[in-house]
């Protein structure tokens, strides 16, 4: 465009065609003026209320905007403003804002991508840096479950609403029960590191999951293994997985742990169990005693080296097994068409068991919290660890002895 093109079109065409509200000093009639720019020359309006200037100044911002156009507005885009300009002034907000924010919302969906494609993103990155299966294998199944839902949702557009609502209605499987609070945090953990890669990622401009309300939580006790089940749960497991199931039932290890655990960090002769930083789940070492009825439990491996644990498939089929024998309602695999009869197996049940028994039996909550790794205080060891249990009950627990061939369990006292 030349100079002289560029001067025909006023001062209003350079300047833009915005209308200034601000409150006029001294005035002898009006407290707030409109200020804008009209044929090249500066104009004041004067009003007795910011309301009235604010109402009368988005509607002359958009009679300005469609005169000082450099393109003359179309037919279709003169009557779209005039159609709509009433209800915007209505909800106080001038138009320019309301095409700057829709703009900015069409601007992110455009560089956006279906939840679907989101899902598929994340997925293959945790795959190619996880360092569990097990957690690989929770992060699928969760965010997969999402992608089920809303998956052609674009990730942008998703809303707090959206999550909320959808994590607020997760149920077991199909049942109308709904899940615990563990795992409604786990969904929402996997959900806010999602959306929160897809900012990092540039598909959306915030995580609406960090707002998310969390359901209350239930007064319960976490729940633990009886004397028997534990002795039950380690006879009817396979040589194969006994000993990391007494790792679990009397040292407290977290699976994630027993999985990748291995037998030089496990010192029989000295008694102690030495996990190492890449082993625990807070990534700092940690010392354990090993107490005589897990030093018996250990001593029946013929092969003591390498992980202690079998790995993958193999893990979750043997623990499975395991825990069926021991009277525990577990599939053994995904195309049992029967519910498998039993009692239902508490998620962390061996750790919650040391816990709550070594508690009762040692009577120091500080020496257990530091064996299972949580140091500085013992809340969370009494909000997420602790059960009840009688002082006998814990004396039979520390008792569970295997004979010489690992399947006949002596208790001392209980049952």
């Amino acid at each position: 465009m030349d100079e002289r093109h560029r001067k025909s079109q006023g001062v209003g065409y350079r300047k833009g065609n915005s209308v200034r509200v601000t409150k006029w000093k001294n005035h002898p009639s009006y407290k707030w003026r409109a200020s804008y720019i009209e044929s090249g020359n500066y104009q004041s309006k004067g009003f007795k209320t910011k309301k009235a200037a604010e109402k009368w100044a988005a509607e002359k911002e958009a009679e300005l905007f469609m005169a000082g156009s450099e393109d003359p507005l179309t037919f279709l885009e003169r009557s779209a403003v005039l159609e709509f300009r009433e209800r915007i002034s209505a909800l106080g907000v001038p138009i320019r804002k309301v095409l700057e924010r829709e703009v900015q919302r069409l601007e992110a969906v455009k560089r956006s991508v279906t939840v679907r494609e989101a899902v598929e993103e994340i997925i293959d990155l945790k795959t190619r840096t996880a360092k569990s299966e097990r957690n690989l294998q929770t992060v699928k199944s969760q965010l997969n479950r999402f992608a089920r839902d809303k998956g052609e949702r674009i990730v942008s557009d998703v809303t707090l609403k959206e999550i909320d609502d959808w994590l607020l209605g997760l149920t077991v499987g199909d049942s109308e029960a709904r899940v615990s609070a563990q795992t409604w945090r786990n969904y929402r953990r996997h959900l806010k590191m999602l959306f929160g890669q897809c900012v990092s990622w540039g598909y959306c401009d915030s995580n609406p999951v960090e707002k998310t309300q969390e359901p209350e939580k239930a007064e319960t006790e976490p729940g633990i293994l009886t004397p028997k089940e534990a002795g039950d749960l380690l006879t009817g497991a396979g040589q194969e997985i006994q000993a990391a199931i007494a790792l679990g039932v009397f040292a407290g290890l977290r699976v994630s742990e027993i999985q990748r655990i291995s037998w030089k960090e496990v010192n029989l002769t000295r008694d102690l169990i030495r996990l190492e930083g890449a082993v625990t789940k807070k990534k700092f070492r940690r010392v354990i005693p090993i107490r005589p009825n897990l030093k018996a439990w250990l001593l029946l491996s013929r092969q003591r080296h390498g992980l202690l644990a079998p790995q993958g498939q193999e893990w979750r089929l043997s623990f499975a097994a395991a825990r069926r024998k021991a009277g525990f309602a577990v599939r053994l695999n995904s195309s049992e068409k029967e519910e498998p009869k039993g009692k239902e197996w508490k998620v962390n049940a061996m750790r919650h068991s040391f816990a709550s028994y070594g508690i009762q039996s040692e009577q120091d909550a500080a020496k257990i919290a530091l064996e299972l790794g949580h140091r500085g205080s013992t809340q969370t060891l009494f909000e997420h660890y602790r059960a009840t249990c009688e002082p006998e009950d814990a004396q039979a627990y520390w008792n569970i002895f295997p004979e010489e061939d690992g399947k006949v369990v002596n208790i001392a006292s209980g049952g």
